[in-house]
């Protein structure tokens, strides 16, 4: 979608174009071709930008978005990889041997 801002860059840079193009050439011209000069230089910048330039941007921000949901995409699913519960490891009760015997002798019998 071509924006206002697009268009009017596109303006000033056909009307600057022109304007490098009359100071070089030097010699001072009719107020008719002056206008047809300006306008001429300024369509065809436009239509550029219309043309080649705002087709662009949009194939780029589309492939942009896709790139990022694919990313989302794969980090969802390292995510999911990753979110388990870890096995807690339930070792049996065991004692020193020190402790035994100081639970097997002060038992009361």
């Amino acid at each position: 979608m071509p924006t206002a801002a697009g268009l009017l860059l596109s303006s000033v840079f056909g009307a600057s174009a022109r304007l490098l193009q009359t100071a070089m050439s030097g010699s001072p011209s009719k107020l008719s071709s002056k206008i047809i000069g300006y306008s001429t230089f300024m369509g065809f910048s436009t239509a550029i930008y219309l043309l080649v330039i705002d087709p662009t941007i949009q194939n780029t921000n589309s492939l942009f978005e896709r790139r990022l949901t694919l990313l989302r995409e794969q980090r969802e699913k390292r995510a999911e990889f990753y979110d388990f519960e870890p096995a807690t490891k339930q070792h049996p009760y065991k004692r020193g041997a020190f402790t035994q015997l100081l639970d097997k002798f002060g038992a009361k019998y």
